[in-house]
């Protein structure tokens, strides 16, 4: 039963106990003997997703438009390489080097970098997005919102930039939730997982 469900029914349960002892149906109110279970927030969102989901979620996004160009290329490096929002945020042109195939992501912390190989269809979505997306500008910033004003893209968008419902849909009508965890790559030492990157 899911935790949200037994604490209803604890709700329920303690004020049936408290109608019973106000009504003398019993000498004593047992309502305090009724625990309330914990439920914590997002307690309900799913720890990991298969590669067939990744899969359908990936095939749903609507790549001839700008914003599903965009966000095709942010679920490719939020899946790849389990960066984190705020990481996809801080983006910049200079941390994607096509010629070395490298990836330079900015540590959260000291100022370091961490240096993943580019994977080919992650550097083939940029490429599309950066030719077909990307608005001109002399910002840096890799991803840019679609509507005015034009600024990079927030980490709160990158959450949101999935836009694809459990039941699939278009990054251009719907809202989703990217992976924004702990550190949970695809790409491990052994395998690359669907796009052939190993770390």
């Amino acid at each position: 039963m899911p935790p949200r469900t037994r604490l209803g029914l604890c709700c329920h349960l303690r004020a049936l106990l408290r109608f019973c002892h106000r009504g003398g149906i019993t000498s004593r109110d047992l309502s305090g003997a009724v625990g309330t279970p914990q439920v914590f927030r997002l307690d309900d969102v799913p720890r990991s997703v298969t590669w067939d989901e990744v899969r359908r979620m990936l095939e749903a996004v609507e790549r001839r438009t700008i914003r599903g160009r965009r966000d095709y290329a942010i679920l490719l490096l939020l899946v790849t390489y389990g960066l984190r929002a705020h990481e996809v945020a801080k983006l910049t042109l200079d941390d994607v080097d096509r010629k070395r195939e490298r990836l330079q992501v900015l540590a959260r912390k000291g100022g370091h970098a961490a240096v993943y190989p580019l994977a080919g269809v992650v550097a083939e979505a940029i490429i599309d997005y950066l030719k077909h997306g990307r608005p001109k500008t002399e910002d840096r910033h890799l991803f840019f919102r679609i509507f005015a004003p034009q600024a990079p893209i927030t980490a709160a968008r990158v959450v949101q930039c999935g836009a694809l419902s459990s039941q699939g849909g278009d990054s251009s009508t719907q809202g989703g939730l990217c992976q924004e965890d702990e550190k949970s790559s695809c790409c491990t030492k052994d395998e690359g997982g669907p796009f052939g990157v190993a770390l």
